[in-house]
């Protein structure tokens, strides 16, 4: 078994040498053979194809990787949260202990939906950055569970798109929210395309869930209301009143993805240059080059995420 296991890897080995110095080569001929202004014409189209695909594995698949990497390390710290209130109340029940207000990206609730199957850590604030490891709570809006209204947005296509069914939702279904004062149920009223009042103080105590569609645009809010079943839980600090569009962005970072994208571009014209010279085998500059590459693609993509819609 390990001879032939053995036999294996050293001929897929053979094959991926083989393959890469067949491309190596298939390169060369192409780069000596063809005119410099179609050569530039090529290699910004593969830079800018390589952008796009990059994007979209980032943002869904590498994304739901580390999306279920911080709901794991938040729903650990989370626990070891509602084992301290417990104890400190002296019993099992959660107690309403003395808090100040939630820091941001700190965990502060968990929310399940059994009807489309979401269980999810939230955490505090509803920025780009916070949203990449899970639903995010409105600064200025009530926490879940408590009077007034507890607004929550989420990402429905990237980062592990936790609110992808919420339109799904219907009323009368079940909404249960657990936080360090205590659990609570909801239950859902209404399913709606909105953009105003989203984030309004209530009367009564509701929970408003806010996502964003149609999926890859992002051009509307969809918004879950759902009505507090029982006593609404004892309040606790929370964070001044920041409401935002849950579908704005950081604009900022336009110069940060120009740089690299100009590291891109830069790197990838001199690993070509260097070929056409053969001043160092194709391997060697294969190797040094494509890291660097790869590794600035990745940031310009993260650095491209933050000004895009945060519950895209």
């Amino acid at each position: 078994m390990i001879k032939k296991l053995s036999s294996f890897v050293s001929r897929a080995f053979s094959w991926v040498q083989e393959s890469i110095r067949a491309l190596v080569a298939a390169l060369r001929r192409w780069f000596e053979n063809t005119p410099t202004r179609k050569r530039l014409s090529v290699l910004g189209a593969a830079v800018a194809v390589a952008a796009v695909v990059g994007f979209l594995v980032a943002e869904t698949a590498v994304g739901a990787i580390l999306q279920t990497r911080s709901q794991t390390m938040l729903a650990n710290e989370f626990a070891g949260t509602l084992s301290k209130a417990a104890g400190a109340s002296g019993s099992s029940d959660l107690s309403p202990l003395p808090v100040d207000p939630p820091k941001t990206g700190e965990a502060v609730a968990i929310i399940k939906i059994p009807s489309i199957g979401l269980e999810q850590v939230v955490v505090e604030g509803q920025d780009t950055e916070s949203l990449q490891h899970g639903p995010g709570h409105v600064p200025g809006t009530s926490l879940p569970g408590q009077p007034g209204n507890a607004a929550v947005v989420g990402r429905r296509t990237t980062f592990g798109a936790p609110f992808r069914n919420l339109s799904a939702l219907t009323a009368g279904e079940e909404i249960n929210v657990t936080t360090v004062e205590g659990s609570a149920t909801y239950k859902v009223t209404d399913v709606s395309w909105r953009s105003k009042g989203m984030f309004e103080p209530a009367k009564e105590s509701t929970l408003t869930l806010v996502t964003s569609g149609p999926r890859l645009l992002a051009t509307q809010d969809l918004v879950a209301r759902a009505q507090l079943v029982g006593l609404p839980l004892p309040p606790t600090p929370q964070n001044p009143r920041t409401y935002e569009s849950p579908r704005s962005g950081d604009t900022g970072m336009w110069a940060q993805v120009l740089v690299w994208f100009v590291v891109i571009a830069l790197v990838s014209a001199a690993a070509f240059y260097t070929l056409r010279r053969r001043w160092v085998p194709p391997t060697v500059v294969w190797l040094l080059s494509a890291p660097v590459v790869l590794a600035s693609l990745l940031l310009a993509v993260r650095a491209i995420d933050t000004f895009l819609p945060a519950t895209l």
